[in-house]
């Protein structure tokens, strides 16, 4: 299971983009934090097996980062939303079984650490019969960029795109891998 949260008293905008994140991730639940501090949250997570914890971050009522807690091999990863564009939204994404996940420029020996993470959190199905497409791709100056696509098969080999969610670019400002 994966557990996601937000800040305090989050905005409306972070609170559809982490009910969002919920329907796209294998086994997602929303906390709703209140008053909870931090660690309690991260201290129940542990000790109910919660593989990760994705936090939502704002500033000044805009979603402005994520960080993801991987408790399994002690990984932490914060990202800054660089840009954010709400697509609008239907209910295609609840719709959604099974995701083929495509990495985009993944070399360095960190960016596989981060490769694995991500598959991890958003792995959906391990069947070849795929309904949806995550894009994930990296570039040299630290930038990911993702995108999330709904198939839709017309004839025998013949299908088409439309993009369901929100399109992020997000800059990679921290990864902590603690022994």
């Amino acid at each position: 299971m994966i557990a996601i949260t937000t800040s305090r008293s989050p905005t409306q905008k972070t609170k559809t983009l982490s009910k969002y994140f919920k329907n796209i991730i294998n086994f997602g639940e929303i906390f709703t934090r209140g008053s909870a501090k931090l660690s309690n949250i991260i201290k129940y997570c542990k000790n109910h097996n919660y593989k990760s914890l994705l936090i939502f971050h704002e500033y000044r009522g805009e979603p402005n980062g994520i960080l993801i807690k991987y408790f399994e091999l002690n990984i932490e990863i914060y990202f800054k939303i660089i840009k954010m564009e709400f697509i609008k939204l239907t209910q295609i994404s609840k719709q959604i079984k099974n995701v083929k996940i495509v990495f985009i420029n993944f070399l360095s020996k960190n960016m596989q650490r981060i490769k694995i993470l991500l598959n991890e959190i958003f792995n959906k199905g391990n069947s070849n019969n795929y309904d949806g497409l995550l894009l994930i791709k990296y570039s040299s100056n630290n930038l990911i960029f993702r995108r999330y696509y709904k198939y839709f098969y017309k004839k025998q080999n013949s299908f088409k795109f439309i993009e369901i969610g929100p399109r992020l670019t997000l800059s990679l400002t921290k990864l902590l891998i603690q022994k």
